[in-house]
Formats: C-alpha cells, sequence, structure tokens
C-alpha cells in the first residue's frame, strides 16, 4: 500500500512555534564512583515538530476527513523546512489534530 501524500492545495505549516525537536537517545547510567557510563541506545533519534496552520472553512473540511479517512494514525509524506532544506519526510500525528479557532 503506498504511502499518502499531503492534499495538494492545502497550506503549508505556520512559521510560529515551527522547530524540530530531537528526541534524546543518549542513555546514562551511574556509577557508584561518581562517574557515569554514556551509551547512543539508538542511532536514528526520530523528532517531533508542533505544526499549525490558518485554513479556510473548505479547506479545514478537506483537512479533516483526510486526516481522519484516509491518513488515521498512519504514516503519510508532506513537506517540511528542515535544516536540509524543503524536503518530503514521512510524519505522522502523535496526537488527533485540534483546531476551529478563530483568528483575526
Amino acid at each position: 500500500m503506498a504511502i499518502p501524500v499531503y492534499p495538494e492545495g492545502l497550506p503549508c505549516p505556520l512559521r510560529e512555534n515551527y522547530g524540530f525537536t530531537p528526541t534524546n537517545n543518549i542513555r546514562r547510567t551511574p556509577m557508584d564512583s561518581g562517574r557515569a557510563r554514556q551509551r547512543i541506545e539508538f542511532p536514528n533519534a526520530p523528532a517531533t515538530v508542533n505544526l499549525s496552520w490558518i485554513m479556510s472553512a473548505p479547506q479545514a473540511m478537506l483537512f479533516e476527513a483526510w486526516a481522519a479517512q484516509v491518513v488515521g494514525a498512519g504514516w503519510f509524506t508532506m513537506t517540511l523546512l528542515s535544516p536540509l532544506g524543503f524536503n518530503e519526510h514521512e510524519v505522522r500525528f502523535t496526537e488527533v489534530p485540534v483546531g476551529g479557532e478563530l483568528t483575526g
């Protein structure tokens, strides 16, 4: 089964509060001597990013339907700005998207 793609025509995420937060993959074990041993627990640590959008009512309806019926809790691809530039990333929702707040 192909990985779903973020729908064309929906806006890009806002820049406000945009930033990748890497998962800490370093484990530290204290020893009786007062020193500690450190090791990399897993080589490829995932990162999280909080995204927010401003959408019109039709865009929001499309997004909500797509998130619920196509993606669910699975993976999808979307273009995100990372330290390497704009690239396609495989991402998934870790929480149910919330919204409907009035702006302006």
